[in-house]
């Protein structure tokens, strides 16, 4: 069975980060997750993009 996290998020990459910390601490496995974003300023997405190669799950990223 396949899991996948759909997070939606709009400039706040401090909460993005501590949801996807805490996903990756979990004892449940996460297959992967899809970050919907609703329009954040360039900046923020560039903050939030930076940390996803880290995570030990694939990161989605869709903006609107």
């Amino acid at each position: 069975m396949k899991t996948t996290v759909i997070v939606s998020v709009y400039n706040r990459p401090a909460m993005l980060m501590a949801c996807l910390r805490s996903l990756a601490l979990s004892t449940r496995r996460v297959d992967e997750v899809v970050v919907s974003d609703d329009g954040s300023s360039a900046d923020n997405v560039r903050r939030m993009q930076a940390a996803f190669p880290e995570l030990p799950f694939p990161v989605c990223f869709v903006r609107q």
